[in-house]
């Protein structure tokens, strides 16, 4: 009996009301976060719109999208997967390959790829959506948003922060306009953009996003809302990474709670908790707490994820971590080769966290006493961190690269010091030890020197970029990693290289926990050309040493101010006492290295960059002498110097600044620069100019007698050079004037220079074993600034506020100097109260006026250690 077309469509009509009302409750579970719940109703939506419109009707896929989106928030991806791809088939029948719709689907598929850790599908579909929606007029910008931010959060996953930054700001920024800055749509850019600063270690930048976020759900949500719980999580992550242990594990027992009730104590998003949960215990020593948790999520992810998803490989990690805190090696050592295995298939072997596996490893194997396989561990680690820094680095800001090398740097370069010098007897461990020095010192100032090599190059000099980086900090024609016997090919004859690293000693016979950490000690990775590898020399507690170089300096400085009334052998005799003293801790235990060694390159770390090496002492007691009267020293802020491959410039006239008139007022300073420029010169960084305009307080005195030493050096600088010097003296002693320079063959600076009080670094010298989380802070915890905005050289118009013209502000900074072109110079001069001091990094070389000319380009500095009075 056939139904008459009144029946079908009252029939259809109630199947339509009743699928209405099965979608209007799923969305209000969904909305609720009770996902089992709303997958039940998604399920009756999909199966009434099914019978009302037929099984290819789009109604029916886009039910089927919401269905298996549901289905990746609750873990169950097989299921998802084959309703997700249901719903594409039914659409691409009905829109073809190129429709909006098609590009939702691929979104769906991409949210699906990403739970999976398939980042490179998910990444392909997103992309592809996004292709879609810029070839559709009117599309909704909030769907490009998700694109972006779904981008950016697998750019993340990938250990690109820099590249995941822009994408994530950009869809913060597109959501705020849409629906306000206080909405719920706004919450997952601004904690996936939290999370990327919580990587850099920008853990400023990162709380109050979270906090915000957290804000407006609980404002929005239910208070057991899943979203609520992720938030929180991320909180307890943040808190964690600053040691803030109570607050951590108050937020992680928090989303504990929502998601035991919201998914039960057995769900993968449940067992996220506790894996954090657990190594937050860890971190507080509390092994027993915390076994039972980091079992529970590995047993939790193996189940659910599989054994080669990334979320098993970090609980594979924390369980080893776990073993290696108790002592068990031999359970540990499986799971944190697995861990490494993961990692290497999902991310490479340059990711962050596969280089953390590699030290993981490292460290086991030393306990256990294999040296040769740890050795070999943290040379892979060590290698593959290179690269990462290399990509990494110079596209972070200035102020972001130190956070970032303390959180994901630090902790592990002094460990594999630390094997170094725990096998200083094994060649082979000499010489790998060598190359993780000669390559893990001073990648702040590569990274500096590259950026601003590749901010300055114009589309001409773009393919010339390689030669700009090479010669801007020091990388070998061999690739990225220096090896010692690039170093060993280089050095001249009767020449020896002195690499000093100052590090807080691992011991990898002690327990795990905070006594792993011994004081820091000065070494030196001695090399010499004849050598077949490196030797070790341990100088000794850093903390000893660097009492003593302070009072080196005192007495320098006192004797100098002394000088007009002691003859010079009398000041001769006062010094000695210290500099014995001195030059037995850190020369004297080197000299059996030395041989026959005439010149002696030297990188300095820590505050061996303050110690006048020329006077230090050498010989018996009986026949005593500086050390200048028998070495030739040079100082290297790294090896990579050695064996750079020296540019071809040609170099300009001389020039010499000097008696800068620091009164100089804002009419005469404009004057001035038209005469120098014949026009004012635009703002290039008026974010360095304000910086640098909060610097000096109070007046700086004129220096009247460096005219007269400028007078006094020029006719030695153009026999020198064979070209007429250029002199800029009183109001043409200009910042101006010093930035435009290109090339100088020689540049000479008589005027003050000025340094901001030390940040002192607020250092633990026993961080428990895996920890990476100390971000560099001073005493007072307050962030570590770029200490090459804290130095620079005072210039026409200082004193007065009020003369600023363009960038000129009469303060030359030490970032400011970076920018100057000195390729090709070959020597600056700095005359100047204390130029050569700066703030030291460990690693880092001297933050000072220094290393600012050497990162322009400059191939040699000389500058004083102490001040220097302006009188004839």
């Amino acid at each position: 009996m056939l139904s008459c077309p009144c029946q079908v469509f009252a029939q259809n009509q109630g199947l339509l009301a009743e699928a209405q009302q099965a979608d209007n409750t799923y969305f209000s579970f969904y909305q609720q976060g009770k996902y089992q719940e709303a997958i039940k109703w998604a399920q009756r939506m999909c199966e009434l719109r099914e019978r009302a419109y037929g099984p290819d009707h789009l109604r029916v896929a886009n039910g089927l999208n919401n269905l298996g989106q549901l289905h990746i928030l609750v873990g169950d991806y097989d299921a998802a997967e084959q309703i997700l791809r249901r719903a594409f088939k039914i659409t691409e029948r009905q829109r073809g390959l190129d429709h909006p719709d098609i590009a939702d689907r691929r979104m769906s598929q991409g949210r699906l790829a990403f739970a999976r850790a398939e980042y490179d599908e998910a990444e392909r579909q997103y992309r592809q959506a996004m292709e879609i929606y810029d070839r559709t007029p009117g599309a909704p910008l909030s769907k490009k948003a998700s694109v972006l931010n779904n981008i950016g959060t697998i750019l993340r996953s990938q250990g690109k922060f820099v590249d995941a930054e822009p994408l994530l700001k950009r869809a913060l920024s597109t959501e705020e306009q849409l629906h306000g800055a206080n909405s719920i749509e706004t919450s997952a850019a601004r904690s996936n953009l939290a999370s990327v600063y919580l990587l850099l270690g920008n853990y400023a930048a990162a709380e109050p996003l979270y906090l915000k976020t957290l804000e407006i759900e609980e404002a929005a949500l239910s208070p057991d809302h899943p979203s609520m719980a992720s938030t929180l999580s991320d909180l307890g992550l943040l808190y964690s990474e600053q040691d803030r242990f109570a607050e951590s594990e108050a937020s992680y027992q928090r989303a504990l709670k929502i998601l035991n009730k919201a998914f039960g104590p057995d769900h993968e998003q449940t067992s996220g908790v506790l894996n954090n949960l657990g190594s937050v215990l860890i971190h507080q020593e509390k092994y027993d707490a915390a076994e039972p948790l980091l079992r529970r999520a590995l047993e939790i992810r193996e189940k659910t994820l599989g054994a080669d998803h990334h979320s098993t490989a970090v609980s594979r990690n924390n369980v080893a971590w776990l073993c290696m805190s108790q002592g068990h090696y031999d359970e540990a050592q499986p799971l944190y080769e697995e861990a490494l295995n993961s990692h290497i298939k999902l991310f490479g072997e340059s990711h962050p966290d596969t280089v953390q596996c590699y030290d993981n490893l490292a460290t086991l194997y030393a306990a256990q006493g294999d040296s040769a396989s740890a050795a070999q561990a943290t040379d892979r680690g060590r290698r593959a961190i290179r690269s990462y820094l290399l990509d990494t680095l110079p596209d972070l800001p200035e102020n972001e690269q130190n956070q970032f090398l303390a959180v994901r740097y630090q902790v592990e370069f002094r460990s594999a010091l630390s094997l170094g010098l725990a096998n200083a007897e094994d060649a082979s461990i000499r010489e790998l030890s060598a190359g993780w020095l000669l390559n893990g010192k001073a990648v702040v100032q590569e990274a500096l020197a590259t950026g601003k090599a590749a901010a300055h190059a114009d589309p001409a000099a773009k393919s010339g970029n390689a030669e700009i980086q090479e010669t801007g900090n020091a990388e070998s024609d061999s690739g990225n990693w220096v090896e010692p016997e690039d170093v060993r090919q280089v050095l001249p004859p009767e020449s020896v290289f002195i690499d000093l690293a100052k590090f807080s000693v691992h011991d990898f016979s002690a327990s795990e926990g905070p006594s792993t950490w011994k004081p820091a000690h000065y070494v030196a990775w001695v090399t010499r050309k004849s050598d077949e590898v490196p030797a070790i020399v341990d100088l000794g507690r850093a903390a000893e040493i660097d009492r003593l170089i302070i009072r080196v300096r005192e007495s320098l400085q006192k004797t100098i101010q002394q000088i007009s009334a002691s003859s010079e052998e009398a000041v001769a005799n006062e010094l000695r006492q210290d500099l014995q003293a001195l030059s037995e801790r850190i020369w004297q235990p080197l000299e059996p290295e030395l041989k026959d060694a005439r010149q002696i390159i030297i990188s300095p770390d820590g505050d061996l960059w303050l110690v006048p090496w020329n006077a230090l002492v050498t010989g018996q007691e009986s026949d005593q002498k500086f050390l200048l009267e028998s070495h030739t020293i040079r100082l290297a802020v790294s090896g990579r110097d050695l064996v750079r491959t020296p540019g071809h410039f040609v170099t300009q006239a001389p020039v010499i600044l000097a008696n800068p008139k620091f009164d100089q007022q804002l009419a005469e300073k404009r004057s001035s620069i038209q005469a120098v420029f014949r026009s004012l010169l635009p703002t290039v960084n008026s974010a360095i100019q304000n910086i640098s305009a909060g610097l000096l307080r109070g007046n700086v005195p004129a220096l009247p007698n460096t005219a007269i030493e400028a007078a006094a050096i020029q006719p030695n600088l153009e026999s020198y050079s064979g070209q007429k010097a250029q002199v800029y003296l009183d109001r043409y002693a200009l910042e101006q004037v010093a930035k435009a320079l290109h090339s100088p063959r020689i540049l000479t600076f008589a005027t003050h220079g000025f340094f901001l009080p030390a940040q002192e670094i607020r250092v633990d010298d026993g961080p428990p074993f895996g920890e990476t989380r100390s971000v560099q802070l001073d005493q007072d915890g307050k962030a570590i600034e770029n200490p090459l905005l804290r130095c620079g050289l005072l210039l026409a118009g200082c004193n007065n506020r009020d003369a600023v013209v363009a960038d000129d502000d009469g303060i030359l900074t030490g970032l400011e100097i970076v920018d100057i072109d000195l390729q090709g110079t070959e020597l600056v001069v700095l005359s100047a109260c204390e130029t050569g001091l700066g703030e030291v990094r460990n690693g880092e070389g001297v933050a000072g006026l220094r290393q600012a000319f050497q990162l322009a380009g400059a191939q040699a500095v000389v500058s004083t250690l102490w001040q220097v009075p302006d009188r004839d």
